[in-house]
């Protein structure tokens, strides 16, 4: 990242944090979750209808990328 002029500084203590979150909440629950996610629906289906992985991980990045710059003020 150091090339692009991105520092990155990772704060251990809120990873370790999150880690113990999610191993408290558990494997099981995750699936859970996960299966309930309607972006995670769109792009099985997508899959499903194209059969092409790199069309479908192309919309499922551009979708992440799309959204993350709706959330952020600028």
């Amino acid at each position: 990242m150091a090339a692009l002029g991105i520092e990155v500084i990772v704060n251990e203590n809120r990873v370790v944090n999150i880690a113990n979150i999610l191993r408290d909440i558990g494997l099981e629950n995750i699936y859970v979750i996960e299966d309930r996610d309607p972006q995670l629906e769109a792009v099985k289906m997508i899959f499903e209808e194209t059969e092409h992985v790199g069309y479908t991980c192309l919309l499922a990045i551009a979708n992440g990328l799309i959204s993350y710059k709706l959330a952020v003020k600028g």
